[in-house]
């Protein structure tokens, strides 16, 4: 072959590799547009995430958070998206608030599917494009990165993060995990990916090197030093450093770590989903719904797992690496459906790297002339099997996607409780307190209105750990008990003038409406409001 055309050859190259990312990027955006296009957001904490980014537009860093009077927030407040929020201000600098987090939305989901495709690249993982629009159909993943909240971006640090552990790069890890502690607290994820592959990459280098194991405990061993030398362990020590200086040199610093306390462990690993009602994404997934919800990475897993176990002995450390993340992810989101987020793209990119270490020793000639023959030996029943999958796989994706958008319009109107919300900055004293119906009400009480203070938002867990007594007299309060004392414990335990009552909370409103102390002084189809004498 001679030089002119390598380089026609290496040009096509290159201009293939770019109009597959554009290919990608128009399609994606396309089609994450199209699931945006409604009036609000199906997560009411999205409204919570947009003020704060306008609050810290307009006067700098968020360090007290007076709007929950009766949740932890009132003590140890740390903004634990603090990064997040501040990608998200460009967004809002030159639009209306409502459309630039729609459209920071749309550009942070677009970016995870691209950079997903672009690891995939980097891995050499054949037909990479195919691998991301699957990803892109999974839509119970789809619909998470949809919604106004840190996942996308979450997803995009830790796929960077990987890149850097497969690579030993260090110093990439130490910032990357420094900043992944500022975007959100998910950040120990990064450290058990970096232990995961620093004990797999440990092994292979004992085995690689025929080494003799010997234990810690046993007389002249040399584990500690080979420990220390080893590079999976320096990738570990990168990862851990980078959180560390994250978590201390922080705006938070120390409150912050009381924080991680109670969200860390005691919401997301604790849970007290058979205490009180938490949020739907804190209770597990059903296996056959998360089976049936991600049918094609469901096929891709049990064909990467049965080529996984049959050719165990040529697995590298990046696919037991992916294995054990896969199936990290695969309990986590048994335990909690907010784990889909990082299920989705990692056990498609396990799949798809252990499926294309036999993709590449394929001969696709004799495998097609296999498959002709073994089509014509049994024609009827192969012809019957490729129309049922043809018909139902297409129709499964397409309900899916209906399915998905359907949940996304239903959602919270950016207009929601604007009016009442309006009545009562104009009618009451400011920073008066409002008790209100449900925890869930916080976030868009929140962003229309700052001038009042409310009981508790965000997670229920907040309030149930600053004073579960309190927790459980509010819970009674909104479900009309006691309808002889409503206005005692409003006035006296939480110390409140007016409550907030969303339409159909019909105990709550009959317990309010029958106590002569209390009136109603605003009322619509939303929302009503009422003030203690």
């Amino acid at each position: 072959m001679n030089q002119t055309n390598k380089k026609v050859i290496s040009f096509i190259k290159r201009e293939q590799t770019w109009l597959s990312f554009l290919l990608l990027i128009v399609i994606s955006f396309t089609f994450l547009a199209w699931l945006q296009y409604n009036p609000g957001f199906a997560c009411p904490d999205s409204y919570y995430h947009m003020k704060m980014a306008m609050l810290i537009k307009e006067q700098g860093v968020v360090k007290n958070f007076p709007w929950q009077q009766f949740t932890i927030f009132k003590n140890y407040y740390i903004d634990h998206h603090f990064l997040f929020h501040l990608f998200e201000i460009p967004f809002i600098l030159f639009l209306q608030p409502v459309l630039g987090i729609k459209l920071s939305v749309i550009v942070f989901a677009t970016l995870c599917i691209v950079v997903f495709y672009w690891f995939l690249r980097k891995q050499r993982i054949r037909y990479a494009i195919v691998y991301s629009f699957i990803l892109l159909l999974i839509t119970p993943f789809t619909f998470r990165i949809s919604l106004a909240r840190a996942q996308s971006l979450a997803v995009i640090f830790l796929l960077l993060g990987l890149y850097f552990i497969f690579h030993y790069r260090y110093w990439y890890l130490f910032f990357l995990s420094f900043f992944f502690v500022w975007l959100y607290d998910g950040f120990p994820l990064m450290l058990i990916f970096c232990m995961i592959f620093a004990v797999i990459d440990f092994i292979f280098e004992k085995v690689k090197n025929k080494k003799k194991w010997r234990l810690p405990w046993q007389k002249k061993h040399t584990f500690w030093l080979s420990l220390i030398q080893n590079r999976g362990t320096k990738v570990l020590l990168g990862g851990l450093s980078g959180t560390l200086a994250g978590i201390i040199i922080n705006p938070y610093f120390p409150k912050n770590l009381y924080f991680y306390w109670y969200h860390i462990i005691k919401i997301a690993v604790v849970n007290y989903q058979k205490v009180i009602g938490v949020g739907a994404e804190w209770y597990p997934y059903k296996f056959i719904d998360l089976i049936s919800n991600s049918v094609l990475a469901t096929i891709l897993l049990v064909i990467a797992l049965v080529l996984f176990f049959f050719s165990l002995r040529k697995q590298s450390r990046q696919s037991i690496t992916l294995l054990f993340i896969y199936l990290f992810f695969f309990i986590m989101t048994l335990r909690s459906k907010r784990n889909m987020d990082y299920y989705a793209p990692f056990a498609i990119l396990f799949a798809a790297t252990v499926i294309n270490q036999f993709i590449i020793k394929i001969n696709f000639k004799k495998l097609l002339n296999t498959a002709i023959n073994f089509y014509f030996k049994r024609k009827i029943l192969i012809t019957i099997i490729l129309v049922y999958v043809l018909a139902v796989v297409p129709t499964i994706i397409i309900r899916d996607i209906k399915t998905t958008k359907g949940d996304l319009d239903s959602g919270w109107p950016y207009y929601k409780f604007s009016n009442a919300m309006e009545w009562l900055k104009n009618n009451s004293p400011q920073g008066s307190i409002v008790v209100h119906s449900s925890w869930d009400e916080f976030p868009i009480l929140f962003f229309h209105n700052t001038w009042n203070y409310y009981i508790v938002g965000l997670d229920p867990t907040f309030m149930y750990e600053y004073n579960k007594d309190l927790y459980w007299k509010w819970v009674d309060l909104t479900n009309g008990k006691p309808a002889d004392r409503m206005y005692e414990v409003i006035k006296n335990d939480f110390n409140a003038s007016y409550v907030f009552v969303k339409s159909g909370h019909q105990a709550m409103t009959e317990a309010l409406e029958n106590d002569p102390k209390i009136k109603v002084v605003y009322h619509d189809e939303e929302a009503s409001i009422y003030q203690l004498e």
